[in-house]
């Protein structure tokens, strides 16, 4: 018969080789709940799972917010195979629904809710979180790209990224040129070579030389990169505690500046030996449909390659089609879905 217990340090290495992710959560994760971490163990101690929640931005500035939508992120694992797996899910499933039970008493003006994630595939497991009280809220997209060959990234972009810092205004060398096409434009209004020079500026993009390609190592602005999150995706999709954890583990962002302004940012960190996310992509509305995204993340890319990667992967919501194009362009692959579940104590009271 197994049990839970709460998770003790002596746990990590039993947990690491079921799940690395999950240790490392345990072992230096910011955002945890530390009285929610558990694992499931027989009489004799032997480890048949762990599971646990992780605190979101929402729930932290739930208290601010008109509708306070608190959300927490679960996580839990059964090592697959044994005997006990079945068990051992409903055990830990159980544990992770009590603790939020518990936070909701201890917060009764909340509206919290319990996140958690699955391969859409996967219907047992779906069936299986909807018995327990779990419902569906959302698809996501798995999206791979291969590195191995990069030779079809789009090569001319409305921008072009610099390291270092902004450039000044333009020289004057571009400057003469300017008025040279100016004054030529003036006495040859339909010759084919201005037309062209005339395209070529065009294709430039706005604002060409005062964007910027850095990455985290090298620069880092919390509260720039926490507004430009905001702006595009209508509220933090990571807490600052997770960003920093996973900058703390390798992670990058890579982002374009103006003067000095944040406008684009692509996230990066390890999965495995051979895979790289590419997550928390955003773009300010200014730059929207212009080209930077594209721009930066293709440059992302080919650093990524050059790190020794051979796969790129992503997440995106299902129904999020300028994305999905703007992904396929890049050569990234649909390979699988995600669902997101949803647990509340009373959810027959609210609505979403």
């Amino acid at each position: 018969m197994l049990t839970v217990r709460r998770f003790k340090t002596e746990d990590l290495l039993k947990i690491r080789s079921m799940n690395p992710g999950m240790a490392e959560d345990l072992m230096s994760h910011g955002n945890l709940f530390p009285s929610s971490a558990v694992v499931a163990v027989d009489e004799a101690e032997t480890f048949f799972g762990a599971a646990y929640i992780l605190m979101t931005q929402s729930f932290r500035e739930s208290e601010k917010r008109e509708v306070p939508r608190a959300f927490i992120r679960g996580a839990f694992q059964a090592v697959h195979g044994t005997e006990q797996e079945i068990e051992a899910s409903a055990l830990l499933l159980e544990s992770l629904k009590e603790f939020t039970e518990k936070l909701q008493q201890e917060f009764p003006k909340r509206r919290i809710i319990l996140q958690l994630f699955g391969d859409s595939a996967a219907l047992s497991y779906q069936e299986y979180l909807m018995s327990y009280g779990f419902q569906p809220k959302a698809l996501m997209t798995r999206m791979e790209r291969d590195l191995s060959d990069l030779s079809d990234l789009p090569e001319h972009f409305s921008f072009r990224l610099i390291e270092g810092a902004a450039e000044d205004a333009p020289g004057f060398q571009k400057k003469m040129k300017h008025f040279l096409k100016k004054v030529y434009d003036f006495v040859n209004p339909f010759d084919d070579e201005m037309l062209a020079l005339q395209k070529e500026e065009e294709n430039e993009g706005p604002a060409l030389s005062k964007l910027t390609f850095y990455s985290s190592l090298d620069h880092w602005d919390a509260d720039a990169y926490r507004a430009l999150s905001s702006e595009a995706f209508q509220g933090m999709p990571d807490s600052d505690e997770d960003i920093r954890f996973l900058l703390d583990h390798g992670a990058k962002v890579y982002f374009a500046e103006e003067q000095g302004v944040l406008q684009a940012a692509v996230m990066t960190y390890r999965i495995d030996p051979e895979t790289a996310a590419t997550e928390n992509i955003c773009c300010s509305l200014r730059y929207r449909r212009m080209g930077l995204t594209t721009a930066l993340l293709s440059e992302t890319l080919l650093r990524l390659s050059e790190e020794g990667y051979s796969r790129a992967r992503l997440h995106i919501f299902s129904d999020n089609t300028p994305a999905f194009m703007l992904y396929q362009k890049l050569g990234y692959e649909i390979t699988g879905n995600l669902i997101e579940y949803h647990f509340e104590v009373s959810p027959s009271i609210r609505d979403y």
